[in-house]
């Protein structure tokens, strides 16, 4: 199946997807584990405030960053 990635969920269920979005999925979860750690860094309780989520913000990060991520996805799946 090329540039399909499968993927196994906890629970056993078999996902199928495109390299492509694997790799805009890889940089949501990179930039969530950013902000997590700036928030536990600076002590920040972004529960009781949401005024720090920027939805253009994610996209911009995800636009530029996905060149990249794609590559480094294309490089991983040949190396196993």
């Amino acid at each position: 199946m090329k540039n399909k990635l499968i993927i196994t969920l906890s629970n056993g269920e078999k996902v199928f997807m495109s390299e492509e979005t694997y790799a805009k999925w890889l940089c949501l979860i990179e930039a969530m584990q950013h902000i997590n750690n700036c928030k536990s860094k600076n002590k920040l309780n972004v529960d009781k405030n949401d005024k720090w989520i920027k939805p253009i913000e994610f996209q911009k990060y995800v636009s530029a960053r996905f060149p990249a991520m794609l590559h480094d996805v294309k490089i991983e799946e040949h190396l196993y």
